[in-house]
């Protein structure tokens, strides 16, 4: 028998639980345990709301800049050709490889590389717009507030050395009346734009002419940076040609003044002729050039050569010649020249017109030629020519054919191409449909 306080304690116990047991509450029905599940994290990488495409004018491409940095790549083996393909621009490499588009607007009209290689500025009849090495546009182009009329109009491009001007130019010379020569466009925050018709109303004087009538002809870019042109007036133009003078434009008087001071003189009668300009890769040397027609058989081209580093320049007439195209190899005085005749025989064959090459040109072969020096090497028919910077290839322009291992020979059957020619070997090789070439610079 339990004990008097044994029963006591446990009869206690007894009724806590009951009491305990009463005061809970009734569970429901459905009121079976169950076991929540942990929130699930998924880790995403985090982005921005799109932000608006900048509000420019409706002939401008909705461009918006890309923020985030974008990898350098590896600099080209080189050297690398770049050139102009159903309105895109097109990059080679190196000689040994596939060519590959690095744009894909369509529209492109004209290109031309920055000096330091990093990127492409690209025209395209309204816009002025630059590409980097990796296809990306990091800025919004700018707009040149062309009409349609002034839109259709072929132009070409120039960078400043600092990159801080661009000159689009026309090569007509001399161009329509009314038609726009240059157009200057400053590249920084200001975008000042100078629009230059008739370059007497912008300073250059023209000596014993004193009214209208001026025009531009090729601009280039000096290494220290300033801006030098052939200019001439409509009143010195005959049947013979047109009378042309070098200028230097001031940008910040925004006013032309003659380039040849008494410390940079040439050969008198030495700059007076020639509409073209041009300036070896390496800076050195800047060649003005330009061909006097008599009659369809008496012309000739002379060539002014100015040494930028020895101050010192130099002249040269080549008989019977008509100069299409002239480019220096790099650290030497040779250059590679493109020809045609002086006048062309309507009722003849024409192979470069045929293919679309040119438009009224009979064409001769290119020549590698030496200032003052005999004879000229014959290479083959074609335009543009350009040396490589590193002076193995030569780029140009032509329609040609070849049959097995025979020489490769003009083919007015075939579509315009670009070729790379190795002049040590005499080596050809076709690259691709285009048109522009232009080699990467050194750097």
């Amino acid at each position: 028998m339990l004990s008097e306080i044994s029963k006591r304690t446990w009869i206690a116990g007894l009724l806590m639980i009951l009491l305990v047991t009463a005061c809970a509450p009734s569970p429901g029905p459905s009121a079976s345990p169950t076991v929540e599940p942990s929130p699930v994290v998924q880790i995403t990488q985090a982005q921005e709301p799109p932000e608006p495409p900048p509000a420019l004018p409706s002939a401008t491409p909705k461009i918006k800049p890309t923020t985030a940095p974008v990898p350098t790549l590896p600099p080209a083996v080189g050297p690398a050709l770049a050139y102009l393909k159903s309105g895109d621009i097109w990059i080679v490499d190196k000689p040994e490889t596939d060519p590959y588009p690095l744009t894909v607007a369509g529209d492109i009209k004209s290109f031309t590389w920055a000096p330091n290689a990093e990127r492409l500025a690209a025209f395209n009849g309204r816009t002025l717009c630059f590409y980097y090495r990796d296809g990306s546009l990091r800025t919004a182009c700018l707009e040149l507030g062309l009409t349609d009329e002034q839109a259709q109009v072929d132009r070409r491009l120039v960078l400043s050395p600092d990159q801080r001007w661009a000159v689009i130019w026309n090569p007509a010379t001399p161009p329509p009346d009314g038609e726009i020569g240059w157009i200057i466009v400053a590249l920084d925050t200001t975008n000042a734009m100078y629009r230059i018709l008739d370059p007497v109303d912008w300073g250059a004087v023209i000596p014993d002419i004193d009214e209208p009538g001026g025009f531009t002809g090729k601009p280039v870019f000096l290494p220290d940076g300033r801006l030098v042109g052939a200019i001439s007036h409509r009143s010195t133009c005959t049947t013979e040609g047109c009378s042309y003078q070098l200028y230097v434009f001031d940008f910040q008087d925004r006013q032309f003044s003659p380039f040849n001071p008494s410390s940079e003189t040439l050969p008198p009668g030495s700059v007076s002729d020639g509409t073209a300009l041009e300036i070896s890769s390496d800076g050195r040397l800047l060649a003005e050039y330009g061909t006097l027609f008599e009659d369809c058989e008496a012309y000739s081209t002379n060539v002014a050569i100015f040494d930028l580093e020895s101050m010192t320049g130099t002249s040269d007439s080549l008989a019977d010649e008509n100069v299409t195209g002239i480019d220096f190899q790099p650290e030497s005085k040779q250059a590679v020249i493109s020809r045609s005749k002086g006048c062309r025989n309507p009722t003849a064959q024409n192979w470069a017109i045929t293919c679309g090459l040119v438009s009224d040109q009979e064409l001769l072969p290119i020549q590698l030629w030496t200032p003052k020096a005999e004879p000229r090497l014959d290479l083959v028919p074609g335009i543009t020519p350009a040396w490589s910077p590193d002076g193995k290839w030569i780029v140009f322009e032509s329609c040609l054919s070849q049959e097995g291992d025979d020489a490769w020979q003009p083919d007015g059957s075939t579509a315009p191409m670009l070729f790379l020619l190795d002049p040590s070997s005499q080596v050809i090789k076709a690259i691709d449909q285009g048109e522009l070439p232009q080699w990467q610079p050194p750097t």
